[in-house]
């Protein structure tokens, strides 16, 4: 457990970030980052969907005489 909270210690960093003008690369990365979770939240969505409704057609067509 750490002493500092992270968002104290993630706001710290931002700002020094601001002030060094390293802040365009670090916002290219945080969007790679949020369209990279985006994709695996929908991923995983999907195969939440997909995957009961695929098992349950194929046990009806492996059921049928």
């Amino acid at each position: 457990m750490n002493p500092i909270p992270r968002s104290i210690t993630r706001t710290l960093f931002r700002f020094r970030t601001e002030i060094t003008s390293e802040s365009s690369s670090l916002a290219i990365r945080e969007l790679e980052v949020a369209k990279y979770k985006a994709s695996t939240s929908l991923r995983y969505l999907a195969g939440l969907v997909v995957l009961p409704w695929g098992i349950s057609i194929s046990l009806q067509k492996g059921l049928e005489p």
